[in-house]
């Protein structure tokens, strides 16, 4: 009986050695914890966006990064449109070509391990071309689902799903 007492008022201390061994763990920002860390990367990934700064990319980026659609059976290397370019530089380039005031919100993250989810909403004026469809000056709100692989503190995939036809409907391209 009294081992049984014993193993009931240490139980909770075992609960927490998992994340007393997370917390110890030191990034390369000395961060101490992995989760803020990684989502600290997606963040500034999102503010290179926000401020046009195709040079941070370089800095979040890993040379050999990957960008995946997930709204496609067959995902290429190519794309038709720059704005869906697998060259985030090229699709940073695309989206200031195409829109004005934009913002850029990063709504919510969720990290677990090296992966980190985002939720994102981007609104602008289109004031250039975009996919293909010539200034209309509409507002338009472009929502984001991306899931970040992060390895030796950099992006190393991108997993994404962007709203491509809410998009061309705001603009008038699409009628539904």
């Amino acid at each position: 009986m009294r081992r049984l007492l014993l193993l009931l008022l240490l139980l909770p201390l075992f609960a927490f050695a998992e994340e007393a061994l997370i917390s110890q763990i030191v990034t390369p920002r000395g961060e101490t914890n992995p989760l803020t860390y990684n989502k600290e990367i997606v963040r500034d990934f999102y503010n290179a966006f926000q401020k046009n700064n195709p040079g941070a990319l370089d800095e979040l980026l890993k040379n050999n990064y990957a960008v995946q659609d997930s709204t496609v059976i067959f995902d290429s290397t190519y794309s038709r449109y720059d704005a869906f370019s697998k060259n985030m530089k090229v699709r940073l380039s695309s989206l200031y070509n195409a829109f004005s005031d934009i913002d850029i919100k990063v709504i919510e993250m969720m990290a677990e391990g090296n992966k980190v989810m985002a939720r994102v909403q981007i609104t602008g004026l289109q004031t250039g071309s975009f996919l293909g469809v010539e200034a209309t000056k509409k507002p338009v709100v472009i929502k984001v689902f991306a899931i970040f692989t992060i390895e030796g503190g950099k992006i190393s995939h991108i997993n994404e799903v962007w709203n491509e036809l809410g998009v061309m409907k705001q603009i008038g391209y699409i009628v539904l």
